[in-house]
Parts: structure tokens; C-alpha cells; sequence
């Protein structure tokens, strides 16, 4: 028989590990928040300067394991020299953080070789207005003129009740409302719960049209959020993640609220636990 022969690969990936945006109604990921009164770890905790920090650039672990990718490719490939590989990199011109991942990645895959500066030069940066047939491969952000879908059409990717969604993963909003120790009466009042002291789970939902990483504000995206900015805090080698008071296994049962927030954008929606 024939033996199949591999003609082409294409690998599609998101950039590394960054640090975090500011949570909502916030300026900054380490400065006061009205979630809570715990302050977050520093750019310094991340090894980044504060205008890195505050930009999401990739940390030092999220550089290393995009190299580290990059060489296990060329080795699984079998390439006799990674430098006569027909290999083309594309990233999205518009976010500094995926260049910073590809040339990561062309770092590792091409390691010391002659070649390596310039292949990391001829990485091809998609922006509207470089290559703008790219962009919308390689972006993750919303194309400019797209409204995106209706409340209607996000709540009909999961069901259609957004309070049953949040219900599935209160134990998890529970516990991330807990460590926060929120919430103040200034949170409960701006959600129209009145000047009082309420839980995360209190909070309503409302929908935000084209604001496509969190279509709806309230208990979820509020829970995702910081379950997101701990598990990058652990993978980026920031100690103690979480204020110390979570184990990777808790973590990662938290992350799924995030997972699902996730989702919604994606109209990826499978049953909870799934």
C-alpha cells in the first residue's frame, strides 16, 4: 500500500503567558481594586518593568516556554537543519505580546543556527494595514466593523439563562468571592443592590454587545477574571499565587469558570462538568 507522506503543517496557537489586565472598573492588576482590599503581586513579582506589566507583554516563563515549543518541534520533525525548513511565522502585527511569542518561538525552533536572526526577521507582523487578509487569521480581538451577536444569539449558544449558567459553577464563584472577601457595599450598590454588603453571587448579569472576552458582566466574569490572573500568576512562577491560599488542584477547578467565560465568546458551549 501507498504510504501517506505529510505535505504541509500548520500550527495555530495564542501567545504565551502574560501578565494580567485590570479587572473590571480597575486601572491597574496590582493596584487597589473595589473587588478587594488584598493587593496583587507587583511587575516586579513578574519580572517585568511597569510599563511591560501594564502592557500584558509576555513574562519571562511565558518567553521560555514558547522557545521551549519551538525546539521540541524541530526535534519531532525530525529537521536535519531547521534552517532549510520552508517555515513561514505569522503573528497579529497589532498586539506586541503574540511578535514577542513568535520570535520566542523562531528562537527555539532555530535555536544558535546562522540563520536565526534572520528568520526571526522575516516573521510576517499581519496588521490592516501589512497583509489584512492575515489579520483576521491570526487576531483574537474583534474585526473592525463587526458588531458581533446579540444577547439573543449568545444566550441561545448555551441554554438562554444566564443566572442557571452561573448557578452550575457556585461553588466556584463562592470560593473566589471568599478569598476576595467580596463584596463591598460600593460593588452591591453599583449593581443595584443598594448600599449593603453582598456576596459575588449576588451580582446580576447584564449583557455588553461586542465585548466579545466577557459578554456579560456580574458573578462570572468577575470570578472568571480572577481565576485567570492566579492561574497566570502560578504558570508565570509568581509566589504565593492566590495569596498562598489555593493548591494548583483548587486552582484549576476555579479556572473553569474562566474556561466557560471563555466559551461564551467562542459558542463553545458544552453542558457544565462536560
Amino acid at each position: 500500500a501507498a504510504r501517506a507522506m505529510v505535505v504541509a503543517v500548520a500550527h495555530l496557537f495564542r501567545h504565551g503567558q502574560r501578565s494580567p489586565y485590570p479587572p473590571p472598573l480597575s486601572e491597574s492588576a496590582a493596584g487597589p481594586s473595589i473587588w478587594t482590599s488584598r493587593l496583587s503581586p507587583p511587575a516586579e513579582s513578574w519580572n517585568l518593568t511597569a510599563s511591560a506589566f501594564d502592557a500584558q507583554h509576555l513574562t519571562p516563563h511565558g518567553a521560555a516556554l514558547l522557545r521551549h515549543l519551538g525546539q521540541y518541534l524541530a526535534v519531532d520533525y525530525r529537521y536535519p537543519d531547521p534552517c532549510a525548513a520552508d517555515v513561514t511565522l505569522i503573528a497579529d502585527g497589532t498586539s506586541f505580546r503574540d511578535v514577542q511569542s513568535a520570535r520566542a518561538f523562531a528562537g527555539g525552533f532555530f535555536g544558535r543556527r546562522s540563520c536565526s536572526a534572520a528568520r526571526a526577521a522575516a516573521i510576517v507582523e499581519a496588521t490592516a494595514a501589512a497583509q489584512p487578509l492575515l489579520l483576521p487569521l491570526v487576531s483574537d480581538d474583534v474585526e473592525a466593523g463587526c458588531a458581533g451577536p446579540s444577547e439573543a444569539d449568545v444566550l441561545r449558544s448555551f441554554g438562554g439563562d444566564v443566572d442557571a449558567l452561573a448557578a452550575a459553577y457556585k461553588p466556584q464563584i463562592d470560593r473566589v468571592g471568599s478569598l476576595l472577601g467580596c463584596c463591598s457595599a460600593e460593588v452591591c450598590d453599583r449593581h443595584g443592590l443598594g448600599r449593603r454588603n453582598c456576596s459575588l453571587s449576588d451580582l446580576p448579569h447584564t449583557f455588553h454587545p461586542g465585548r466579545y472576552y466577557s459578554y456579560f458582566d456580574g458573578a462570572l466574569s468577575i470570578a472568571g477574571y480572577y481565576a485567570d490572573a492566579w492561574m497566570l500568576q502560578a504558570v508565570s512562577g509568581v509566589e504565593p499565587f492566590a495569596w498562598g491560599e489555593l493548591t494548583l488542584s483548587e486552582l484549576s477547578e476555579l479556572y473553569r469558570v474562566h474556561q466557560r467565560v471563555m466559551w461564551l465568546r467562542a459558542s463553545l458551549n458544552a453542558a457544565p462538568g462536560r
